[in-house]
């Protein structure tokens, strides 16, 4: 089956409208916006977080080392749970 390619909808529209529209812009004007852009959410691109997990087999008084894995999160604007 042939699937028409999904449109970016909602933040990642958003995103993708920021950037075609710094594209069009001149250099200097551009690198403004994106500076200004950048400053007000440092996190518009995401940020990579790291988490290392540990078990215990004796209550704590060793630990065996199970790994360490990044992901990248991003602000999303609206309501927390």
């Amino acid at each position: 089956m042939n699937k028409k390619p999904s449109k970016p909808s909602g933040a990642a529209a958003k995103k993708t409208a920021d950037k075609i529209s710094l594209a069009k812009l001149a250099p200097e004007i551009a690198r403004k916006n994106m500076k200004a852009l950048l400053l007000a959410n440092p996190n518009y691109f995401g940020s990579q977080e790291f988490v290392r997990f540990y078990l215990s087999y004796d209550n704590g008084a060793t630990w065996q080392d199970q790994g360490l894995t990044n992901f990248t999160v991003y602000d999303v604007a609206g309501r927390r749970a």
